[in-house]
């Protein structure tokens, strides 16, 4: 895999703080990008989700997909559609119930 595929994947991570700030404030780990999405765990949660998925869309915009997985069983929590960049962390935060910043 070329750095170009991962590189919406990585403007993702720093709009929503970078990898360090994300995973001390949620727990987020195990990252996983691809040419137009992020995904990642995080931690315990008012919502009890467990997984998110932030996926760039051909409008420029981003949906925001919030999961709960256990076992083989996915569950989703909520999503939020057409998030333009600057709302991304408000809408990750609404969906998961965790602050992204101080």
């Amino acid at each position: 895999m070329s750095n170009t595929n991962l590189e919406v994947a990585y403007t993702i991570l720093q709009q929503l703080g970078g990898a360090r700030r994300l995973s001390l404030m949620t727990g987020a780990r195990d990252f996983l990008g691809d040419g137009k999405s992020l995904t990642f765990r995080i931690g315990k949660n008012p919502r009890g989700a467990n997984k998110v998925r932030v996926t760039l869309d051909p409008s420029d915009t981003y949906t925001v997909e919030v999961f709960k997985i256990r076992g083989g069983t996915v569950k989703a929590l909520g999503s939020a559609s057409d998030v333009y960049a600057e709302a991304l962390v408000r809408n990750v935060e609404s969906l998961t119930g965790l602050y992204l910043t101080l």
